[in-house]
């Protein structure tokens, strides 16, 4: 990178010696000099009898330069609901970086800081470049894009004793299917529930599989729960209700006849991040009878925390 060098020569029989590039310099003498790139000295002595010349060469090298270092790369939140979350944050930290770039769509950037973009529209990895005369340094963070979980829109498979049944069908087999303006045991009527009924066997259930595309922080499952208003003469000993995510039951209770309704909510949050399996499954509590059991809106909300 430069620095202090020490010249010292003697010469004898010279009338005159030169030092370039210095010039003319006495036959002895001693010269410190500060260098900052490499030069080539020349040391002639010069009498009636002619010249002679010595050469020496100082090597200054380049100042050494660390490469570029990336000390954070993130995107959050990294998975996004498109409607739901309007601003994803990018956060970055270099060192040793002549230039650093973050694409696309923002381009040239300090070395470190933070970012806010509009959620994009469809999974967008993030790449972070920073440069110097060393070289460069890469790193890409990945942001998935996916639409609301519409638990009613997503994949289901319902299924009872008897095996696999066709949405839309009640029977001996069990049922499943969206009734409309039903009076409930509350005694309020709702313009469209999910009725589940358990088939008609020894102990008996009906259950749906539902595969959620992703769970993100603050999902939860929630629905309003209960019963049609049985006619004069009709009964039910209850049903049990158990829900369960990746096999793993979060939610297990028995549900009896009665004049209210219950609220149901589940918080999913310790599945997310991936996709995963839901299942809701009621069953005739041992003695199948008016079992006619209803959601009203059964979905996956999301709910924000301050």
């Amino acid at each position: 990178p430069g620095g202090e060098v020490t010249l010292q020569w003697r010469v004898a029989g010279a009338d005159r010696v030169l030092l370039e590039p210095l010039g003319e310099v006495p036959n002895e003498a001693l010269r410190t000099l500060q260098l900052t790139q490499t030069t080539e000295f020349r040391l002639v002595a010069i009498n009636e009898r002619g010249q002679t010349t010595e050469v020496r060469q100082v090597t200054v090298l380049p100042p050494r330069i660390d490469p570029p270092r990336l000390l954070a790369f993130s995107v959050e939140p990294s998975i996004g609901i498109v409607g739901e979350d309007r601003k994803v944050r990018i956060s970055w930290a270099t060192r040793n970086a002549e230039e650093i770039r973050i694409e696309p769509g923002i381009g040239r950037v300090e070395a470190q800081g933070q970012r806010e973009v509009d959620l994009p529209p469809r999974d967008t990895t993030y790449t972070l470049i920073a440069r110097n005369d060393a070289g460069k340094a890469i790193r890409r963070t990945t942001l998935r894009v996916f639409p609301p979980v519409k638990l009613l829109e997503v994949p289901v498979e319902w299924e009872t004793n008897v095996g696999t049944i066709p949405f839309g069908r009640i029977g001996t087999r069990g049922g499943v299917h969206f009734a409309r303006n039903v009076l409930m045991s509350n005694g309020k009527r709702y313009p469209i529930v999910l009725e589940t009924r358990p088939a008609r066997r020894r102990n008996g259930f009906i259950a749906g599989t539902f595969t959620l595309p992703i769970i993100v922080p603050g999902h939860h499952f929630r629905a309003t729960v209960g019963f049609r208003q049985l006619r004069r003469f009709a009964s039910t000993n209850g049903v049990t209700v158990k829900i369960s995510v990746n096999g793993k039951t979060l939610y297990a209770n028995v549900h009896t006849y009665g004049g209210t309704l219950d609220e149901i909510d589940i918080d999913l949050s310790p599945f997310q991040g991936k996709a995963a399996t839901l299942r809701i499954e009621v069953g005739d509590n041992g003695d199948y009878t008016y079992d006619w059991f209803c959601w009203i809106r059964p979905r996956i909300e999301r709910v924000r925390t301050p």
